[in-house]
């Protein structure tokens, strides 16, 4: 597949469907690897969640919105 980062950048990966456990439940995701430590997720994965980024405290909030 070809996935368009936020940087605007395109790179191509091999995708693997995937269960993902995630708050609780087991969702169906669709996953790539890096050669990284680092994990990124899709913002489709959050679309039922309220995501509060608050910088100068350094703290993340997510919260179901259901």
């Amino acid at each position: 597949m070809t996935a368009l980062l936020a940087s605007g950048q395109h790179s191509e990966e091999d995708l693997y469907l995937v269960d993902f456990p995630f708050d609780g439940r087991v969702a169906q995701a669709e996953a790539t690897f890096v050669p990284d430590q680092e994990m990124l997720i899709g913002t489709g994965l959050l679309r039922s969640y309220r995501l509060e980024i608050h910088y100068p405290a350094r703290t993340v909030l997510l919260e179901s919105a259901f």
